[in-house]
């Protein structure tokens, strides 16, 4: 709706534009009637084209033939006949038509004779591709969960069938993983997921896809992180003038649970960037004060922000947060302008001055907040030229006051208008008339606000002379809608009623003319907003939004029957760190606002009238069009500058607290419930087809305490996409719980840290028992100086609580073992308790080194076998690292099946030993393949394939730019002659399980000519630290 005030929501800004003058320059025989062809000036490949012809006051039946013309050649065309202000639509069915130069040529074989054409623009984007992960943010050994959305310009899923390539390349853009020929079916929905290895290339990945000619690709990040557990918020007075002396900025650090953090917080304040070209702003002041959830702090705008220069009146604010208990760190920022004024003043229209046409404008007077001023007095002066016309009005309750103006007696091209208000003077838009030389206008407009999908819009249409007709075309998104012819009876005003569809989001023109006995056109478009941008609905239902962790809930789903619905719950602290992964209402408008054409046209191509042009049509008539005039005159554009906007609110987070009075039990345990399910994303669900009744699904609370933010979309061939209005936010809390903050590794063999973290939020202060168990043996405790034994290997620690706040403990240990740890603690108080277990990854301080030794059992001759095997452990192997298994497979190839995941289980192995487990999985799956057994036991070959794409992306991470291979990658000066030839060979084998790109293939094959000696020979010009693996090769 426009933004007039109270008491105008109703009345839209709208516009006209004059009746254009014939030229001499071309005369038109304008007795036997006129016609108009309208198409959009976009062309698409595998799209409808839709033309509206409309005749007016002809005197004989009209044959035209209309046609989409390339380089001469006849793409499609049709023939209408038309009678006396008649109006047909013709639709073209366009395919796989390519980039070219494209006419919309009408001829006319009877009635009027006549062929003229008017130019197109191609442009190849006639479907949509959006894409969802689950995180934004993946560490390595995570799985990477996608979907593919493949929709048609009306958000409904592409045509059934259609072929789509997608691959995925890792940071250094390596294609890691590949799928061809991928068939959409009736959903529209592809999903798929990528499990990285532990030792991936880390920055940023992209998933690439490729479908109906259309590419896109979405990005997402692969680091080594630890996830924030608080957000940290600012948020400054924005209704600050300069003629204040404070201002106000609220800082809010709460954790994701939704309690206050308790630490120390340091604001930094800059001047916008903006204001310094080519260098940083300095920094106008810093404070720093303890913070408890909220603060606000104070700051002078003279003596700290040095608010002296008239153009910088916007200023950063940097909040940073250190956590009192951990020492971590979170910060946020926002940015605050100081107002020149506290009051805006501005004029209002019901539309544009239109002579002969009603006109209504006020004077509205609102507080910088946007609330309407007090009912004051206050002088308006009109200037018109030399001449000044003072008159006092006073504001009424809503801000307004309307103006008392006649203004078709007054002779103007402009009039100024300077408010006096409160002894300070505003100058506001004036009132603008339109030219001498126009002799007729139109104006359309409508009543509507909230105009949805499937119901009628009326349009009122007035003319300052006596209409016969009125034609009309709906243009949305570089395509015409729809079009029609409307009676007028001679009257200066009419009604076009229109259906609301959703091919007309989220903005559509409606363009409305006529034309006049000398070829004249009279015409004037408005723009329609909408809000809701989706014909589908989403809607989840939760049993309770404020849980405890292991509760199971339900949550219901509504979505339109048969509809696709994919569901995602991810911790808030993952969104904390980096967002961007999900579906919004924002992505689903930038796509659909991306068919749009009107904005991208030049406003001086003097050919089209400005209506046409800036509803994105093209125009084709015998009309006459004043060039001349254009020519000489700046363009009156006629649209509305509001247009019809309607209203359904924006998506926005509801915010609210995370837990609300919760009543305690008394409960004694010698044991509480140990917590170790901390996944980062919770629900990644799909339904195929949602019942009419809906669906539930029923999901038990992962452990920890944070609040899961659940988002959702539905997918329907008929209704479309739709999303939920926000996104559901559930509060897992524990009014007295364990917290540890772990880093992301540690090294064996050194002490570390662990922090624990006890909160007690009971309504009284606890004393708690806090013991730190070591069962399994797996690290030592080498600090006992604030901590008794328990039981020989645990740690045992009384602490006293304050209510409603936290307290940190220190426990140092030394991992004793390589890979994860399990660290579990838990504490009791009288009335409440809590234990938590979680991994922590171990690093060695070495390389591992791995030594196999094979024996061949026959057991045709004798009943029993004895071998010994010697196993020679290096002197400098980290201690306790060494591993020894056996297994006896009754197949030559069975320990292989068998143990195929361990075989590449390899976290820090070279480039050398990755290949030594990379190689083996293709002899299996060769093997299956030769025995006739590879689709005997799928368990395996999916193994075997999840496998080799892991060790295809670690081997990635040992390439060189020039394409060869070595065992530490960039690390080595060259790369290795042997290695890079066994990587090329390996891959090319590999190629036939799992998708390998071949442009790596070729490097390494391309490296090794140029290496290549005169004799033929390949000399080796790296190293090879693992020479066994050459076999008979390692000495020449």
């Amino acid at each position: 709706m426009f933004n007039q005030g109270q008491g105008l929501s109703k009345a839209f800004r709208n516009s006209a534009v004059r009746m254009a003058m014939p030229i001499e320059s071309k005369k038109e025989d304008h007795n036997k009637g006129h016609y108009a062809v309208v198409g959009a000036k976009i062309i698409r490949p595998n799209s409808e084209y839709r033309v509206t012809v409309t005749s007016f006051e002809l005197t004989d039946k009209l044959e035209i033939c209309v046609s989409l013309v390339s380089k001469g050649n006849v793409i499609e065309s049709k023939n209408v006949s038309l009678e006396r202000n008649d109006h047909q639509t013709i639709v073209f069915q366009l395919g796989s038509i390519p980039e070219d130069k494209y006419h919309l040529v009408a001829e006319g074989k009877s009635g009027i004779v006549f062929r003229k054409e008017a130019d197109l623009e191609y442009d190849d984007k006639f479907c949509s591709v959006l894409l969802q992960t689950d995180k934004a943010v993946y560490k390595p050994g995570d799985t990477v969960r996608f979907r593919v959305l493949v929709l048609d310009r009306n958000m409904k899923p592409a045509v059934t069938g259609s072929s789509m390539r997608l691959y995925i390349c890792d940071g250094a853009g390596n294609r890691v993983k590949q799928w061809n020929d991928v068939s959409l079916d009736s959903t529209g929905v592809f999903e798929a997921e990528l499990p990285l290895s532990t030792e991936p290339v880390l920055g940023e990945w992209k998933i690439h896809v490729e479908v109906l000619g259309l590419k896109q690709f979405k990005s997402f990040d692969v680091d080594k992180y630890v996830l924030p557990t608080f957000e940290v918020s600012v948020k400054g007075d924005s209704y600050t003038t300069v003629d204040d002396e404070i201002l106000k900025v609220a800082i809010d650090s709460k954790y994701t649970y939704g309690k206050p953090v308790v630490g120390e917080l340091t604001v930094t304040v800059k001047p916008e960037e903006r204001y310094y070209y080519g260098s940083k702003p300095a920094t106008l002041c810093q404070k720093t004060v303890p913070i408890n959830g909220k603060t606000v702090l104070e700051f002078n705008l003279q003596d700290e922000l040095k608010l002296s220069s008239a153009y910088n009146r916007e200023f950063v604010f940097e909040a940073e947060v250190r956590e009192q208990l951990t020492g971590r760190t979170q910060s946020g920022s926002s940015t605050v302008k100081i107002h020149d004024d506290r009051y805006t003043v501005n004029l209002v229209q019901e539309a544009k001055y239109i002579p002969g046409l009603p006109y209504k404008a006020w004077i509205k007077v609102s507080n910088i907040d946007g609330s309407p001023a007090e009912p004051e007095s206050l002088t308006v002066l009109f200037r018109n030229d030399s001449k000044v016309q003072l008159t006092n009005y006073t504001l009424d309750t809503n801000g307004m006051a309307k103006l008392d103006l006649n203004l078709d007696n007054m002779k103007f091209n402009y009039l100024r208008i300077e408010v006096l208000y409160r002894g300070k003077s505003y100058e506001v838009d004036g009132i603008s008339k339109p030219r001498e030389k126009m002799d007729a206008f139109i104006r359309v407009s409508t009543s509507e606000q909230q105009p949805s999908i499937g119901k009628d819009l009326k349009f009122d249409v007035c003319s300052t002379k006596p209409l016969k007709y009125v034609a009309y075309a709906v243009l949305s998104r570089g395509a015409v809608v729809n079009g029609g012819v409307v009676e007028a009876d001679n009257q200066t005003c009419t009604i076009i009623t229109i259906p609301s569809v959703y091919a007309m989001v989220p903005r559509a023109k409606l363009l409305v003319f006529y034309m006049c006995n000398d070829g004249s056109v009279v015409s004037s478009n408005t723009t329609i907003e909408y809000r809701n941008i989706f014909a589908n609905h989403l809607i989840l239902g939760i049993t309770n939004n404020d849980v405890k962790p292991g509760e199971t809930i339900d949550i219901s789903v509504k979505a339109n029957e048969e509809s696709f619905v994919g569901l995602l719950a991810v911790d808030q602290s993952v969104l904390l760190h980096k967002s961007g992964n999900d579906l919004n209402r924002n992505c689903v408008a930038k796509e659909l606002e991306a068919y749009e054409s009107s904005r991208n046209y030049s406003y001086y191509n003097h050919n089209d009238l400005p209506d046409f042009q800036d509803a994105g049509a093209v125009f084709i008539s015998n009309a006459n069009v004043g060039r001349e005039e254009l020519d000489h005159q700046p363009v009156f554009y006629c649209s509305a500058v509001g247009g019809v906007a309607f209203g359904a609110p924006r998506m926005a987070k509801k915010m609210r607290s995370a837990v609300e009075h919760i009543e305690m039990a008394v409960a004694e345990t010698k044991e509480p419930t140990i917590r170790s399910n901390f996944p980062e994303t919770w629900i990644w669900e799909s339904i195929k087809k949602c019942n009419k009744d809906g669906e539930v699904v029923r999901k038990v609370v992962p452990d920890t305490v944070t609040s899961w933010i659940i988002s959702g979309f539905s997918l329907n061939k008929t209704s479309g996409l739709g999303l939920m209005e926000s996104p559901a936010k559930i509060n897992v809390f524990l009014p007295f719980f364990i917290s540890m903050d772990l880093p992301y590794s540690v090294k064996h063999g050194e002490s570390v840290r662990i922090p624990v973290i006890i909160f007690n939020y009971l309504d009284e202060d606890q004393m708690a028992d806090v013991i730190f168990y070591n069962k399994n043996q797996e690290f030592e405790f080498t600090d006992d100086s604030e901590t008794s034994v328990y039981e020989d290997h645990h740690r045992r620690m009384k602490v006293s609580l304050a209510k409603d706040g936290g307290k940190t403990l220190s426990f140092m240990i030394k991992p004793k073992k390589v890979g994860h740890i399990t660290l579990k603690i838990t504490a009791t108080c009288a009335l409440a308790g809590d234990g938590i277990e979680r991994e922590l990854l171990v690093l060695p301080e070495g390389i591992p080194q791995y030594s196999n030794q094979a024996t061949l059992i026959d057991l045709r001759s004798t009943s029993s076998h004895t071998h010994k095997l010697d196993i020679d452990i290096p002197s400098n192997a980290v201690a306790n690292s060494t591993k020894v298994s056996v297994s006896v497979i009754g197949d030559v190839l069975g320990s292989s099946i068998a143990n195929l995941d361990s075989l590449i289980r390899m976290p820090y192995g070279c480039g050398e030993q990755n290949m030594l487990n990379f190689v083996p999985c293709i002899v299996v799956l060769d093997y299956l393949n030769a025995s006739k057994r590879l689709t005997g036991d799928d368990k395996i070959v999916s193994k075997a394939k999840r496998c080799m794409e892991v060790g295809y992306q670690r081997e990635l991470t040992y390439k060189h730019a020039d394409g060869s291979f070595s065992a530490f990658g960039e690390s080595d000066k060259s790369g290795s002659t042997w290695l890079t030839a066994f990587v090329a060979k390996s891959f090319q084998q590999a190629d036939k399980y799992i998708s390998v790109e071949s442009d790596i293939v070729d490097k390494a094959l391309g490296w090794l000519s140029e290496v290549q000696s005169e004799n033929g020979s390949f000399p080796e010009v790296g190293n090879i630290c693992h020479k066994d693996m050459q076999g008979g090769a390692a000495g020449g």
